[in-house]
């Protein structure tokens, strides 16, 4: 039963919620504004140029109220376009807020666009030489790695070495490691 009245009391409220911004919207159209603005005018001129009464004699009773109706009417005039207008104004503030996040979102968008375009040329140059050492393996010491001819571990040694220690070991011949005795013992045996 309850939950039936809490389902029925958020329908009924959302809809009051919408029928009440439906309503304050219209009393703040600029059509509004125009016809309480004319009936504004009227007013006054009824209650405050006496030819009126001469022209239209019917009007005479009326001359009192008119004078407040023209304060009301006035009053809601003001009020409405004095709301259209704060209004306008917060909505302007508001799309210069999203034009500026949108602008700050494209520039960020666009700056990291420039790192995975250089971060890509950088991943581009490696991968060829890459291909160029593979090419160079293949060249010197053949497609089966299965059966690697001589020289192949100090040639992935130097691939491996920092290049100013592959420089430096270039300059110095002199072997030293495993591969070193492995060298030494196979010079040995024959």
């Amino acid at each position: 039963m309850s939950d039936s009245y809490s389902v029925l009391h958020n329908v009924v409220g959302s809809i009051g919620d919408l029928t009440g911004d439906v309503a304050f919207g219209l009393a703040t159209s600029y059509p509004s504004i125009v016809l309480l603005g004319a009936l504004a005018a009227v007013t006054f001129a009824i209650a405050h140029f006496p030819f009126i009464d001469r022209l239209v004699p019917a009007v005479v009773p009326y001359a009192r109220a008119a004078g407040t109706a023209c304060l009301i009417a006035s009053a809601a005039t003001m009020f409405a376009f004095g709301y259209r207008v704060a209004d306008g104004r917060d909505q302007i503030e508001q799309l210069k807020s999203d034009l500026a996040r949108a602008e700050y979102f494209e520039d960020v968008s666009r700056k990291t666009a420039e790192e995975a375009d250089k971060l890509k040329q950088e991943a581009d140059k490696r991968a060829s030489d890459a291909e160029g050492k593979l090419s160079d393996y293949e060249s010197k010491f053949g497609k089966n790695p299965a059966d690697p001819p001589a020289g192949v571990l100090e040639w992935m040694r130097s691939l491996q070495q920092h290049p100013q220690r592959r420089a430096d070991a270039s300059a110095n011949p002199q072997q030293r490691g495993v591969v070193a005795r492995l060298r030494a013992l196979g010079a040995k045996r024959q």
